[in-house]
C-alpha cells in the first residue's frame, strides 16, 4: 500500500456539501446598508459617511429597497468612491505588491493621501503618478504596463527637487526626434494641485510602463551569470501569472518507496543530484531547458535595461504553453514591443482580471468558468479600462450575495475539491476561461498520471503536506472522462478530446515537458 492513501470519508463529504450548495435555493440579497459599507471599505478602506447613509435611506422607497433596485445609486456611488484620495493609495499598493516590492507603509499612504505622491525617491514617484494617471483617466489596465508617458512630479513640502529628465537613465539620443513635454496636474484632497511633467516617449524601442522604472530594474537585478532572467521571470509573473516555478523533474512516490528500500537516503539522493548538476550545465538540462527556453529570449529583449534604458533594441520572443503540445512562439522586435503583443494574449486579460477580482472582491470569493466568460465579455466590452472593470465586478450578483447563476455538476464539484489543493504553488484553474482550463488540464492530466492511475504521480511533490488518494484521482479522471462538464449543458471535451487528455501521446508522458 502506499503511504499517501487517505480516507475518502473527507473527499466525499466536501463533494456532497459543494453539490448540496450548488443547488440551493436562491441565497438572499445583501441589505443595501451592509451592501454599501461593503463597496466603501473595498475601494477606500474606510466605512460610509453618515451623509452617504443618509443619502441611501433617502433614496430607498416603497417597493425598491433592494440593491438590485437600487442600481443606478450604488453606480454612482461606486463612481464617487474612486474619486477618493485614499483609492488611489489603495490601488498603488496593490499595484506595488504585485511587481514584488514592500508595501508602502501606513505612514507613507497617509502621505500619498494628503498630498499626492510618494515620498519615496523619484522613481517611486514616477510608478505612483503611471498609476494613478491610469486609474484616474479610467485607461485601460494595459496602460501600466505598456504606456511610453513618463511623469516626473514635482513634491510639495519636501527637499528633494524636481529630479529632472536626466534622472530617468533614458538615452534619448538614437531617437528620430526629442520627447514632447507637456504640463499634468494631480488634484490633492485640499483642492490644490501637484505640478508635474510629462515626457513624451512614443517610439522609444524600450519604454514599456511599469518595467522601465529604476524602482524595477533595481528590485530585479542583473548580472553576468543572471542575464536578467530575473526581470523576465517578474514579467511572466505580472503579464501572464506565470509563477515561473523551477523546472526540475520531481521523483514520483513510487520511485522514493524504491530508492529508500535500496537504501539511499534523502540526503544521499540530495547530494546525488547537486554532483548531476554540476556536472551538465544547468541551462542545457533537459528539464532545466523547459524554463530557461522562455526565459533567456526575453532577457536578450531586455538587454537595453542593463544599465538604464538605453535606445538600442534587441529582438527575441515571447515564448510560453497554450496547450500540452503547441507553444506559443511570438517574434517581438524590442521590449515595448513584447510587451504589447502580452497584452494580446488570451493569457494575460484571464491574470489581469483574475488579479482585479481578487484585489477588489476578495480571494474567497470565485466565479465559475461559465460566469468568468461572461464577464470576460464585459471587460473587453470595456475596452479594458480599470474603473470601468471595479464598477462592473463590485455589481455582480456574487459580490452582493446572491448564488452563481450556473449550476455546477456533481463531478466538478468533486474535482474542484480535488484540484483545490494544488492552489498554493498554481492558480486556480477554475478561475480561468474554459479555452484556458482544457490547456492546463491536458498537463495536470500527465502530472497525476491518469492513465496509470497515478502510480508514477510527478505531481505534487512526495515530500509535500498533501497527495491525493486513488479517491481522489478517480474524482478528476471521472469528470474528465465525462467530458469536464462545467454545466448541464456545455461540456470541455468531445468523446475524442477526452481519449487524447486522458491517453497522452507516447512521447509525451513527463510532467515538465
Amino acid at each position: 500500500m502506499r503511504s499517501r492513501r487517505q480516507s475518502t470519508a473527507a473527499t466525499f463529504a466536501l463533494a456532497l456539501f459543494g453539490l448540496i450548495f450548488s443547488h440551493s435555493a436562491r441565497a438572499q440579497e445583501l441589505p443595501p446598508h451592509v451592501f454599501m459599507h461593503k463597496v466603501s471599505m473595498r475601494l477606500v478602506g474606510r466605512p460610509p459617511t453618515l451623509a452617504e447613509k443618509a443619502l441611501l435611506s433617502k433614496t430607498m422607497k416603497p417597493g425598491c429597497a433592494s440593491v438590485t433596485c437600487l442600481d443606478d445609486f450604488f453606480r454612482s456611488f461606486i463612481r464617487e468612491k474612486m474619486k477618493a484620495p485614499e483609492f488611489y493609495a489603495i490601488a498603488y499598493s496593490k499595484v506595488t505588491e504585485r511587481f514584488g516590492y514592500k508595501s508602502p507603509s501606513s505612514s507613507a499612504l497617509s502621505q500619498i493621501i494628503k498630498t499626492g505622491v510618494d515620498g519615496g525617491g523619484a522613481s517611486e514617484g514616477r510608478d505612483f503618478m503611471l498609476v494613478y494617471r491610469t486609474f484616474k483617466e479610467n485607461a485601460p489596465i494595459d496602460d501600466l504596463f505598456t504606456s511610453q508617458i513618463v511623469t516626473d512630479p514635482t513634491y510639495p513640502d519636501l527637499s528633494a527637487a524636481n529630479p529632472g529628465f536626466e534622472r530617468f537613465s533614458i538615452d534619448v539620443s538614437r531617437m528620430p526626434r526629442p520627447p514632447q513635454q507637456s504640463n499634468y496636474e494631480f488634484l490633492l484632497e485640499n483642492g490644490s494641485t501637484v505640478n508635474s511633467t510629462q515626457f513624451n516617449l512614443s517610439g522609444h524601442p524600450n519604454i514599456a510602463g511599469l518595467f522601465s522604472s529604476t524602482r524595477f530594474l533595481l528590485r530585479y537585478w542583473n548580472s553576468p551569470i543572471n542575464r536578467n532572467r530575473k526581470r523576465a521571470a517578474a514579467f511572466f509573473r505580472v503579464m501572464l501569472c506565470d509563477s515561473m516555478s523551477p523546472a526540475l523533474e520531481r521523483e514520483t512516490q513510487r520511485e522514493k518507496e524504491l530508492r529508500l528500500a535500496l537504501g539511499i537516503s534523502d540526503e544521499q539522493y540530495s547530494a546525488d543530484e547537486l554532483v548531476k548538476i554540476h556536472l551538465n550545465k544547468h541551462a542545457n538540462q533537459k528539464d532545466c531547458a523547459v524554463c530557461h527556453d522562455r526565459l533567456d529570449p526575453i532577457g536578450r529583449t531586455m538587454r537595453p535595461l542593463e544599465v538604464g534604458v538605453s535606445g538600442v533594441s534587441f529582438k527575441g520572443q515571447l515564448r510560453f504553453a497554450n496547450s500540452l503540445s503547441e507553444n506559443a512562439e511570438i517574434e517581438v522586435s524590442n521590449f515595448h514591443d513584447l510587451a504589447v503583443k502580452t497584452t494580446k494574449q488570451s493569457k494575460y486579460i484571464d491574470c489581469q482580471t483574475n488579479w482585479m477580482i481578487e484585489t477588489f472582491l476578495g480571494k474567497d470569493l470565485g466565479l465559475p468558468p461559465l460566469r468568468f466568460t461572461e464577464f470576460f465579455k464585459t471587460v473587453e466590452k470595456n475596452k479594458r479600462r480599470v474603473k470601468s472593470t471595479i464598477e462592473e465586478l463590485l455589481m455582480l450578483p456574487e459580490f452582493r450575495g446572491l448564488v452563481p447563476k450556473v449550476i455546477e455538476p456533481a463531478s466538478l464539484v468533486a474535482a474542484k475539491t480535488v484540484l483545490s489543493n494544488c492552489t498554493e504553488c498554481h492558480a486556480n484553474l477554475f478561475r480561468e476561461r474554459p479555452e484556458q482550463i482544457k490547456a492546463r488540464l491536458s498537463r495536470i492530466s500527465v502530472c497525476l498520471d491518469l492513465l496509470n492511475d497515478g502510480k508514477q504521480l510527478a505531481m505534487p511533490p512526495s515530500d509535500h503536506y498533501w497527495l491525493p488518494s486513488d479517491a481522489d484521482l478517480r474524482s478528476v479522471k471521472e469528470w474528465i472522462k465525462q467530458g469536464g462538464p462545467l454545466s448541464d449543458d456545455v461540456k470541455l471535451y468531445d468523446s475524442n478530446e477526452v481519449t487524447r487528455v486522458l491517453s497522452p501521446p507516447p512521447g509525451v508522458r513527463k510532467c515538465r515537458e
